[in-house]
């Protein structure tokens, strides 16, 4: 019986999910340069504001910024200049490390 004392579970999984979701944020930028996070389109600024309140969490204030690394998903046709865009805000916000991530070219030979 001890051992339903120590696990300290989360109320619900979403708790869970959304603890998930706030240590890697994922921007995706489409081949319209749009910028999508989660399922919101959001402009440079929203995402820079974004960042700004995630790297200050204290969650990752604790780690140091270094616990902060968002995943950016670039589609291949995307815009150079906005994906540009996107990681300067980034830097801007005080994020010292992304991840790039591109979409696999399709081997379908299309």
């Amino acid at each position: 019986q001890m051992s339903r004392a120590e696990l300290d579970l989360p109320p619900e999984r979403g708790e869970e999910e959304r603890s998930k979701e706030q240590a890697g944020l994922v921007v995706n930028v489409t081949a319209a340069g749009e910028i999508v996070v989660g399922d919101e389109t959001i402009s440079l600024g929203e995402l820079e504001a974004m960042a700004v309140k995630r790297a200050s969490d204290p969650e990752h204030a604790a780690k140091g910024t270094s616990g902060f690394r968002p995943l950016i998903r670039a589609d291949m046709n995307a815009p150079a200049e906005r994906l540009n865009g996107v990681l300067q805000a980034l830097e801007r916000a005080g994020v010292s490390a992304v991840r790039l991530a591109t979409n696999p070219p399709s081997g379908s030979g299309d």
